[in-house]
């Protein structure tokens, strides 16, 4: 086909896809040659808005002989890295890849291509250039643990503002897309919202600033108005970006059987993103452990119906009060399990296919979860979590070996790249719970000695411990504290408490210097009268009046 007859027809195809006859569009597409890169990027878009191919798909069609340069997905690059124009008009099919990438979840992947067209902004159309800023500086400008703006993101999207802004002003409406970018909560209310679409994308926008304030309350009402004007327009690639954030919203508040339906609904548009699958997987293990916790519940309620009919029929003496500790085996003998467990199964099998798929993007062919950390370092903290909630599941399967064996792999990449104290502290629970069920108590205590105790009170300045895993802590120390009286190991036992109790006094006096303290103390007042407690029977378990007396005297603040 001669060069003219190729530009006439991609003229017509141009005029059909603004008049939105995609079939037409389609049809004198098809007809052109397949070498013609321009003809194919262009078909790939049509295609996909008419459901005749899906994202993944429009994804390799966008990069097929055209992305030297650029990284295939989870292989780490440097940021010099370029993108090739091959025709006139390219940037528009990188930018349309980049854009279904981080819809996809692929984050990284998409701000590697965008980095590269900035980099080149002076050979690149304003239209394109202007979207291309707007969706570089959305996906970076809340670094979360997988995705982070790199020093020379924040010069780099100024540079090109400023040097463009004369271009960007000349067309209204890429004005006043790129004002929304920049926008916080504050000027967001400044953008128009005139159509179904625009109503839908301001209440995801302003989901998502609310979101990221913690306002997650507010936050979830956002998307539920974003999700019901979305309705209205019946486009999908628009409706899936606010489902997942209304699922993730939901995840955020705890609402773990909303947050697995919104996941459900957009697994198929976001398979390839590992953050998507470890999200999905939060929420499984959320709603796992609930369920299992509730059984628990149940079957200690009826135990203590059978201890009580025991009593008043004197078959046994009430010589002491019967306790269940958290975590702890119930053996209930004679008694039948009432409960279906079909709801339980269903969600293991949830859990556990959506860790399978986390660790298949994760860790590609030839690669150990060592490897891959060194590998892909953005994919660190994703890594950590899905190993994580691999070991959840088999807590709640009661597979204790397999939670021992993926326990210390963790516990070894730990070494290397610090998991998350909140995550450490409870992964270290989940090791001595399974420890103890294989009656391997030796082991427990080992691993409890390799952990930094300042590092589990105190958390980090960056990631300090929530109050659930704060729990943990104490209930791991101070039961290995009882662990060495039993072993008449006293000394080692003081040792523990009277390290504990300086590290939780260390930790509130960071707090009141801070001022953060006001919430939390009421809190733990309880939790550090135990602590005493234990010091003072310790004392006086030796023999040391003394010293118990001492320990009384400290604990005076107690009110």
């Amino acid at each position: 086909m001669a060069e003219d007859a190729i530009k006439e027809q991609l003229e017509n195809a141009r005029k059909a896809f603004e008049a939105r006859n995609y079939q037409a569009c389609e049809s004198i597409l098809q007809k052109m040659p397949q070498e013609d890169l321009q003809a194919q990027h262009n078909l790939a878009i049509v295609r996909l808005l008419q459901n005749h191919a899906d994202v993944e798909q429009t994804i390799a069609a966008l990069a097929d002989n055209s992305t030297e340069g650029l990284p295939a997905l989870n292989e780490e690059v440097e940021t010099k890295h370029s993108v090739a124009l091959l025709y006139e008009g390219h940037e528009t099919a990188h930018f349309n890849r980049a854009l279904l990438l981080a819809r996809s979840g692929l984050l990284n992947e998409a701000a590697v291509i965008l980095r590269g067209l900035l980099g080149m902004h002076n050979s690149i159309k304003p239209a394109v250039l202007g979207r291309v800023v707007c969706l570089l500086q959305t996906i970076t400008r809340i670094p979360t643990t997988v995705h982070h703006r790199q020093r020379s993101d924040e010069d780099l999207i100024q540079k090109v503002v400023t040097e463009a802004m004369d271009k960007f002003t000349k067309d209204p409406v890429l004005l006043t897309m790129i004002r929304g970018a920049f926008a916080d909560s504050s000027t967001i209310q400044e953008m128009p919202h005139n159509s179904d679409a625009d109503w839908a994308v301001y209440f995801n926008n302003l989901g998502v600033l609310i979101m990221g304030d913690s306002k997650m309350n507010v936050a979830s009402l956002c998307f539920a108005k974003a999700e019901k004007a979305v309705a209205q327009c019946n486009t999908p690639l628009m409706r899936h970006p606010i489902v997942y954030n209304a699922g993730l919203c939901a995840l955020l508040r705890g609402e773990y059987d909303s947050a697995i339906t919104c996941f459900l609904s957009v697994q198929e548009f976001m398979k390839k993103s590992p953050l998507f699958w470890v999200r999905f997987a939060e929420a499984a293990v959320g709603k796992l452990q609930k369920e299992a916790h509730k059984k628990s519940l149940e079957e200690y309620e009826r135990m203590q119906d059978h201890f009580s009919e025991q009593l008043r029929n004197g078959k046994m003496f009430p010589n002491y009060e019967y306790l269940v500790l958290p975590g702890a085996t119930i053996n209930q003998g004679s008694l039948v399990d009432l409960k279906d467990s079909s709801v339980c199964t269903s969600l293991e099998t949830l859990v556990c296919s959506t860790v399978q798929n986390a660790l298949l993007l994760l860790l590609p062919r030839g690669h150990t979860a060592a490897t891959a950390m060194e590998a892909f370092p953005h994919n660190v903290q994703l890594i950590h979590f899905a190993l994580f909630y691999w070991c959840a599941l088999e807590i709640c399967r009661k597979n204790y070996i397999v939670v021992v064996n993926v326990g210390y792999d963790l516990l070894s990449l730990h070494e290397r790249r610090p998991l998350s104290p909140n995550l450490h502290a409870a992964l270290l629970s989940y090791m001595v719970e399974a420890l103890i069920h294989l009656n391997e108590p030796e082991r427990a205590l080992k691993v409890l000695r390799r952990s930094s105790l300042s590092s589990l009170v105190l958390g980090s300045s960056s990631e300090p411990l929530d109050s659930h895993q704060q729990g943990r802590v104490e209930a791991l120390f101070v039961n290995l504290a009882i662990t060495h009286i039993a072993n008449g190991l006293w000394n080692q036992a003081s040792s523990v408490v009277e390290s504990l109790l300086a590290k939780v006094y260390e930790g509130r006096a960071v707090k009141e210097k801070e001022g953060t303290s006001s919430s939390s103390n009421t809190s733990n007042q309880g939790v550090i009268l135990a602590y005493h407690m234990l010091a003072i029977f310790l004392e006086l378990a030796q023999g040391n009046q003394e010293k118990a007396q001492e320990a009384l005297m400290r604990v005076s603040w107690v009110g």
